[in-house]
């Protein structure tokens, strides 16, 4: 029997908790009593939110950008990233691939800031701009919302039936942030990296010589580095800047202040790159890994560390490494703590592979006589169990959050084609086969791959052609799967 005291739990308590558990651990104390879960079950749902748009961001945007079906709630969202269900559906509709080619990829960057208020998205073909959108105003929308932002919407085609639905992710407001100062050039596979927030000089913040009360502003600051232009010859960038926006009280009328500020920048810096991931470890320390000098690849994974000594005062140093993985873009990191991250998932350029193989990155800072830091790496492969997949190629890998999703492909050894899911848990580092009910794509390699956020396409395809035997027969762009999360 739950005592009356923990029935009546106060605001503040209720928030420490959502903040100390998991959202399993939530839902499982909301269910000791009828009280409370009515209690709890607003706090689960905004805890659900946060998670999508943190651990589980890309998703999520895929899910808003091509306007995919979703759940009423975001804890049945949540559950959906989690891969609690999945489901095999076939269309073999020549009207479907020919509108899966019309849709339009995505080249913005996405981020959520520290406090999970805003959502913010940068890039531009044209010009480099800087938009924001308040989570709290995002909602699972139905029938009769208004969408905005036709600009990066793509048009969507009628012809398909897992895209056409009246719950998805709405955002009825995106405020671009209008900063002073010399920004990026235009680019894409940049990275945007949100800072804990700083004191900044007024002066650096506001060119200006009116008489205000406060001699430091509390800034959100926000960290862009490289990426590669919109054009040819796609050269890579790497240039590093720094957005500073006033923090304000959300009730008040009194627009934020923003600029692109100054950097006061030492060190030797990473050569230009783009593709790369860029992960806050501490307060004051950047960590970059990986990436493509364009369209060239990057052979090793290099990995340099970024010093944030003040709001706008920084330092690039190059740690050693006797032994470093094969190089990657487009990949993902887990962080573990302030020293210790595991590199999964992502390719290398000019290759359709995604790669398999998982990293640990150790990181260890040591004072010397100066009283300075100094910080050294240690690459090493974390032992996976489970059931783990065979060496293949042709086949696609997708990152769903701490999960890395794999489909299809040849095994290497055998020659045998493959049309099994698997799922490497990072945090676990466990793999497990599933199941999954529905009409299942025949085995294949080499097929298309697109990620929809709640959904997953796979068309078209090699398999082994019945006249001699290899696999070089390829399928119809009408062979549509898909792989729903819903």
């Amino acid at each position: 029997m739950t005592s009356s005291w923990l029935v009546e739990l106060s605001e503040e308590i209720l928030e420490v908790l959502e903040r100390a558990l998991d959202v399993e651990s939530l839902v499982l104390l909301s269910t000791t009593c009828h009280s409370l879960l009515k209690t709890l079950q607003v706090l689960i749902e905004a805890r659900c939110k946060r998670e999508c748009f943190t651990t589980y961001l890309y998703p999520t945007v895929a899910s808003y950008r091509m306007q995919a079906a979703v759940p009423t709630t975001w804890r049945e969202l949540y559950a959906a990233f989690s891969l609690k269900e999945l489901r095999w559906e076939a269309y073999r509709s020549e009207g479907t691939s020919s509108s899966l080619r019309a849709l339009k990829s995505d080249n913005q960057e996405y981020e959520t800031d520290m406090s999970a208020t805003f959502l913010l998205r940068s890039g531009g073909h044209y010009w480099f701009s800087v938009l924001q959108a308040t989570i709290s105003d995002v909602t699972l929308g139905g029938i009769g919302k208004k969408s905005v932002d036709a600009d990066t919407k793509p048009k969507r085609p009628d012809s398909l039936p897992f895209l056409q639905s009246p719950q998805q992710i709405t955002m009825d407001k995106w405020e671009k942030i209008r900063a002073v100062g010399k920004g990026p050039c235009p680019r894409r596979n940049h990275s945007m990296t949100c800072m804990p927030n700083a004191l900044c000089a007024r002066e650096l913040l506001v060119k200006s010589n009116a008489e205000e009360e406060e001699e430091f502003v509390n800034v959100r600051r926000i960290i862009f580095f490289g990426g590669q232009s919109e054009g040819i010859p796609f050269e890579a960038f790497g240039d590093l800047y720094l957005l500073c926006v006033e923090e304000i009280d959300a009730h008040t009328s009194k627009k934020a202040r923003s600029a692109w500020v100054d950097l006061n920048v030492t060190g030797n810096a990473p050569s230009p790159r783009c593709g790369h991931t860029a992960t806050l470890l501490s307060s004051d320390l950047l960590l970059i890994t990986g990436g493509s000098m364009g369209v060239s690849p990057i052979l090793t994974i290099d990995v340099f560390l970024l010093h944030i000594g003040g709001c706008a005062d920084y330092r690039w140093s190059t740690p050693c490494t006797p032994s470093t993985p094969t190089g990657r873009s487009l990949h993902d990191v887990y962080r573990v703590s302030e020293s210790e991250v595991i590199v999964y998932g992502g390719r290398q350029i000019r290759q359709s592979n995604g790669l398999l193989d998982v990293h640990k990155l150790q990181v260890t800072g040591e004072v010397d006589d100066l009283g300075d830091t100094q910080y050294s790496i240690e690459w090493s492969e974390p032992k996976l169990f489970g059931s783990l997949p065979c060496a293949r190629r042709g086949h696609s890998t997708n990152t769903i959050g701490p999960n890395l999703l794999l489909f299809g492909g040849q095994d290497e050894s055998t020659g045998q084609l493959k049309n099994e899911i698997r799922v490497l848990n990072i945090p676990r580092q466990r793999w497990k086969r599933f199941d999954v009910p529905g009409d299942a794509p025949c085995p294949r390699r080499g097929f298309k791959n697109q990620f929809f956020g709640t959904t997953l396409v796979i068309s078209s395809g090699f398999v082994r052609s019945t006249l001699l035997g290899k696999v070089d027969h390829q399928l119809s762009d009408g062979d549509v799967h898909v792989l729903s999360l819903l």
